[in-house]
């Protein structure tokens, strides 16, 4: 469902990484990050994805990068 909030805001997946983790106090963490190109929409789409990962009972972080390419 995070895939179909981007792709309905016309946003980009360049990059996926995963990862798994063991903590003491909430067993096994998965992560996934997901680097997309947003063209400047990435403020707005924090209210949609949090729904989403309210819906799906998990925890949905935005952070905007560095627009510079070298």
């Amino acid at each position: 469902e995070v895939n179909e909030v981007l792709a309905e805001n016309g946003i980009s997946i360049v990059d996926v990484s995963t990862r798994s983790r063991e903590t003491d106090d909430r067993g096994d963490v998965y992560m996934m990050a997901l680097e997309a190109f947003s063209d400047g929409k990435a403020e707005s789409l924090r209210a949609p994805l949090e729904a989403v990962a309210n819906k799906l009972g998990v925890d949905v972080e935005v952070h905007i990068l560095d627009e510079t390419v070298i």
